[in-house]
């Protein structure tokens, strides 16, 4: 149909402040209408019809399209409006009848009041009160205006009656405000994970976009929940946002804070700045609100300059008192804290609520500092809604003033200068992560960096950490938390079983390598790697005698590298494939194996198996044996002495907290053996011939040095024990002379307790299948007295040398003959 006064032309609103208004022809409108852009042509043609309400043709257009959207009620408004000549129409006529076949539009008050009223009860919970008064009037309005939903779930509002209902330009809510929230919210520019800050998200009116940053900005798996700030100046329109739906999941969480009411904005403020030390926003969202906080995006820049000056100040202040402290100050510090009456050492332990085994970590390290008669303080996430930033750091260096920091698996060099340099700092190494691995963070390593724990050689060999102020110590436990007293009755009856494992490895190898696999999706060279080695590493799992596993996937790793790259890879690649998934994947093969000959076992035998750890309920084999996880403490280790077999099965280390929890608490480990046990007493041995003084046998042939064994005692050891285990030795101990030459040059990180050593005689508590397990598991539950022996004995070494009470000591050991080394009064500074 045409229009008696057509309009020629229409200026169309600029899409920002700066952007130029254009001119849109009449053909160019027509267009929109009929290409489908629902909600830009309606954003036009409210503009259109606001300057000539008579324009009959943008009229009828308008009704079509808010049908097509599903708006029947507004859309028949609109054909109402049209004069007697204009609803005469065919087409109109056609409208009208396509109209009424439409589902209804309305949104009913009372359905809009009863989800107002459902959301408030959920704030309510949480101490989110709105005034009674507030509300009342709120109510009041609802039968002066109506709710229309599209059927993209859009919501239209407008006045009920009066003039201004069928007034297009006056609706709220006339575009696609639910495509605009998801456009608004890129996840590609949203930090995310652990590195995820708070978002400040204004206007609920409607909720679509607090939703949708909700689920973008999902809880990490470790568990952190980033906060999300709303804020709503306007009572009212907080009010119709929440009688758009139910909303009563959100509401509940309590990571989503609210600021509703005149001052918002000082009130978020306020929240900013009580919570300056930790992470500030990273941004502020907004799609429609139609009464704005007052400089909220200000608000935002002042609370997170505020946090950069006075992280700045506070590190000028660190920074002087750190210039005026050289070796002598620290020398005498800590002489005077080793004397009887000296002031205690205040040790710092930075760690992070969001790995349970380093909180649990950082604790016992704390008990045992304290044991020792010194001061420590850990620092931790207040909440699993917050992250620690640089300010919390800063202000426990200078108000706590730490003569020692320990941190768990990060060296100092990770922690972008925030521990001044001249502090002594341990790193605990504990597990292969990431961040280590980075040759900008070994040569970062100063004269008053220390390093304890688990040393990995490529750290040494690839990344630069340089090779001294070591203390190799494989793990540690807590002999206070595990001992062998009595177990509760109720827990022995609960826990008794002929045969345990605990650990939460229970996700299969080939959901593993499809979950890992899709993390990189960004690198599909990688991804062809990984689909290399899966096969691979199931058949190096499942042959783990005949050669060192460690050296066969290694090897395997650069193959694959090598041949998807087409070049040598780089250290940091390598590293991260052998870390963090080659090695991870053999390790889940070689475990569920052994627990598949447990399970065959137990039911051939009549035996009980209870698998502990998150994960196994769901397993498709195992998942009968599941008994849920166990809390760190009483629980686990009644649950270690109360069965009388615990496997640890794991193709790193045997020597693993776990082992060491378990002696202590009285229980006695079956393990399943593997060529790479042999290498830590192999190497206890070279290095003990290198260290003796005897001249080595020169074999050139063979580019070899070799020394007999019969004159080398831990030599003895590792003969006779691969004599048991039916791997044969010369007489003579043969050291490679590149061997030789990685042993001179970083025998230091090697550790000195190794299986054999802890365990007094691998061979008699391993198992290499599933008959030997069998044996064994008979000969535990038969042979009490033997069982007993071994389970003291290993527990007497872990108590004098792999506790907590022994790291600590052996760390200030590590650090006093440090400083007795350095000279005068000079300065500490850090590596370059």
């Amino acid at each position: 149909m045409t229009s008696p006064n057509p309009t020629n032309a229409v200026a169309a609103a600029p899409a920002s402040a700066n952007s130029a208004r254009r001119t849109i022809g009449r053909a160019e409108i027509v267009e929109l209408a009929r290409s489908g852009k629902h909600w830009a042509f309606l954003a036009i043609a409210s503009q259109v019809l606001e300057q000539s309400p008579g324009d009959g043709e943008i009229r009828f257009l308008t009704a079509a399209t808010l049908g097509a959207l599903g708006l029947g009620t507004l859309a028949t408004g609109q054909l109402n409006l049209l004069d007697e000549a204009g609803r005469g129409d065919p087409s109109v006529g056609e409208l009208f009848a396509a109209l009424r076949r439409l589902p209804d539009d309305r949104v009913a008050s009372a359905t809009l009041e009863r989800n107002c009223r459902m959301n408030l009860a959920a704030l309510e919970a949480r101490g989110v009160r709105i005034e009674a008064a507030e509300v009342g009037a709120w109510e009041s309005r609802l039968l002066s205006r109506s709710v229309h939903r599209a059927l993209d779930g859009n919501m239209i509002r407008r006045e009920a009656e009066g003039e201004g209902r069928d007034r297009v330009r006056a609706w709220t809510g006339l575009s696609d405000l639910k495509a605009a929230a998801v456009s608004a919210v890129d996840p590609a520019k949203l930090s995310r994970g652990l590195e995820a800050r708070p978002v400040v998200v204004e206007g609920i009116d409607p909720p679509w976009l607090l939703e949708r940053v909700a689920a973008v900005l999902e809880p990490a798996p470790e568990g952190y929940r980033p906060v999300i700030f709303v804020v709503q100046e306007d009572v009212r329109e907080f009010l119709d946002g929440l009688s758009l739906g139910d909303l009563r999941a959100l509401l509940s969480d309590d990571r989503i804070e609210f600021f509703i009411g005149p001052g918002a904005s000082e009130k978020l403020a306020r929240r900013l700045e009580a919570a300056r030390e930790t992470s500030g926003p990273q941004g502020l969202f907004t799609v429609s609100c139609r009464t704005r906080a007052a400089s909220l995006d200000q608000v935002i820049r002042d609370a997170i300059g505020a946090q950069e000056r006075e992280s700045r100040e506070l590190g000028e202040k660190i920074r002087v008192r750190s210039s005026s402290r050289g070796a002598e100050y620290w020398r005498s510090r800590y002489k005077d804290a080793m004397s009887v009456d000296g002031a205690p050492l205040r040790v710092l332990i930075p760690t992070s609520r969001f790995t349970t085994f380093l909180s649990h970590a950082a604790g016992d390290l704390s008990r045992a500092i304290t044991r020792a008669g010194h001061r420590a303080r850990i620092l931790m996430e207040p909440s699993d809604r917050e992250r620690l930033n640089a300010l919390a750091y800063q202000r426990q260096i200078l108000e706590f003033d730490p003569d020692l920091i320990v941190m768990i698996n990060r060296p100092r060099g990770c922690m972008k200068n925030l521990f001044p340099s001249d502090v002594p700092y341990v790193a605990w190494l504990q597990d292969a992560m990431p961040q280590l691995f980075d040759e900008a963070v070994g040569r970062a390593q100063g004269s008053m960096d220390f390093m304890v724990g688990h040393m990995l050689p490529e750290l040494f060999r690839v990344f630069g950490y340089p090779c001294e102020r070591l203390t190799p110590m494989p793990v540690v436990a807590d002999a206070e938390k595990f001992h062998e007293g009595e177990v509760d009755p109720r827990d022995a009856a609960r826990f008794a079983c002929e045969v345990a494992v605990v650990t939460h490895h229970s996700e299969a190898p080939e959901a593993m390598h499809q979950r890992l696999r899709g993390q990189l999706a960004s690198a599909p060279a990688i991804q062809t790697v990984f689909d290399h080695l899966f096969p691979q590493l199931e058949r190096v799992a499942m042959d783990p005698m005949s050669l060192p596993p460690n050296k066969r996937i290694g090897a395997m790793v650069d193959l694959a590298l090598r041949q998807t790259l087409d070049r040598e890879p780089e250290a940091k690649t390598r590293a991260m494939v052998m870390r963090n998934y080659a090695l991870p994947i053999a390790d889940r093969f070689f475990r569920h194996q052994a627990i598949r000959w447990a399970a065959d076992a137990c039911e051939r035998r009549g035996w009980r198996l209870h698998l502990y750890g998150n994960g196994w309920e769901t397993h498709g084999t195992f998942s009968r044996y599941a008994k849920g996880p166990l809390a760190h403490g009483e629980e686990l280790r009644a649950a270690y002495k109360s069965a009388a077999v615990n496997l640890h099965v794991c193709l790193t280390s045997l020597v693993h907290q776990r082992v060491l929890e378990c002696f202590l608490s009285g229980g006695f480990v079956a393990a399943r053996l593997h060529r790479d046990m042999i290498a830590g007493v192999k190497t206890r041995a070279q290095l003990a011939a290198m260290a003796s003084g005897a001249t080595p046998i020169i074999d050139d042939a063979h580019d070899r040095i070799g020394f007999p064994i019969a004159d080398i005692p831990d030599a003895m050891e590792a003969a006779e024990l691969l004599q048991r285990l039916g791997i044969p030795m010369e007489h003579t101990l043969w050291i490679s002379n590149a061997r030789a030459a990685d042993l001179k040059k970083y025998g230091a990180a090697y550790d000195r307790f190794d299986e054999n050593w802890l365990l007094g005689d691998m061979a008699a508590v391993g198992f290499n299948d599933g008959a030997s397990l069998e044996a064994l598991i008979e000969r535990a539950l038969e042979q009490p007295t033997w069982k007993r022996d071994i389970v003291r004995g290993v527990g007497s070494r872990v108590r004098g040398h792999l506790t907590h009470d022994a790291l600590f000591k052996a760390a200030i050991g590590a650090i006093t003959t440090q400083l007795e080394s350095m000279g005068g009064t000079t300065a500490i500074h850090r590596a370059a």
